[in-house]
C-alpha cells in the first residue's frame, strides 16, 4: 500500500496484533482522517467494518464489543480519548491488546487516539 497521506504510512507497519497509536494535541480530531482512510480501503461503518468510540461516560463496554467483533470478522476500531479511561485502559483494554494477535482476522486493526500536552 502506498503512503498517500502521512497518516496512512503507519498503517503499513500495523498488524492485527500491533495497534496504531495516534498522539493528539488540543483541538485535533483524527476521526475524520482515520474514517476517510478506512473508506478508501473499503472499511466503512455501512459495511460493519469500521467503528469509532469516544471513550468516557460508560462507553467502554461498547468499545470492547466493537473490538471483539472486528477481531473476529475483520475491520477497524478507533478508540478515541483513551487518556480519559486510565483504569479501563490499563486493565481490561491492556489485557485485550496483549492478546490481539491470537486468532485475529487478517483485516483487524485497532487505532488508539490519546491527547498529549506539550
Amino acid at each position: 500500500m502506498a503512503c498517500y497521506k502521512a497518516y496512512s504510512c503507519p498503517l503499513q507497519d500495523a498488524s492485527p496484533g500491533t495497534p496504531i497509536f495516534v498522539f493528539l494535541s488540543p483541538g485535533v480530531d483524527v476521526a475524520a482522517s482515520v474514517e476517510g482512510l478506512g473508506k478508501k480501503l473499503g472499511f466503512t461503518a455501512d459495511t460493519g467494518h469500521y467503528s469509532a468510540v469516544s471513550l468516557g461516560q460508560g462507553q467502554e463496554p461498547i468499545a470492547m464489543n466493537n473490538l471483539t467483533n472486528a477481531h473476529k470478522n475483520g475491520g477497524w476500531v478507533l478508540l478515541q480519548n483513551i487518556h480519559l479511561t486510565i483504569d479501563w485502559t490499563s486493565g481490561p483494554l491492556e489485557k485485550k491488546v496483549d492478546k490481539l494477535a491470537e486468532g485475529a482476522h487478517k483485516d483487524f486493526r485497532c487505532v488508539h487516539g490519546l491527547l498529549v500536552f506539550f
